[in-house]
């Protein structure tokens, strides 16, 4: 049983979507590191979010509350 609940793993479905280049390798490494099921092709990364770890789901919730969004590309505004 998982200590996450469906809305939170709902909230981290919705938030990978279509990941980015950057955002597949980061996943792809985490779930090789914690030895999850997963499959790949040229299409991208599949897994089943369900059925992933605690552990797992608490490296990619941390990814994409904290880190994600501090590597987001930010605009470039031009000083007077």
């Amino acid at each position: 049983m998982s200590i996450y609940t469906y809305q939170e793993k709902l909230w981290l479905y919705e938030r990978i979507g279509r990941p980015s280049k950057d955002d597949s390798f980061y996943i792809y490494r985490l779930l090789k590191r914690n030895g999850e099921t997963y499959t790949t092709n040229s299409n991208g990364i599949f897994f089943d979010i369900d059925a992933l770890s605690d552990d797992t789901l608490k490296d990619l919730m941390l990814y994409y509350r904290v880190l994600q969004p501090l590597i987001e590309d930010r605009p470039y505004y031009e000083q007077d």
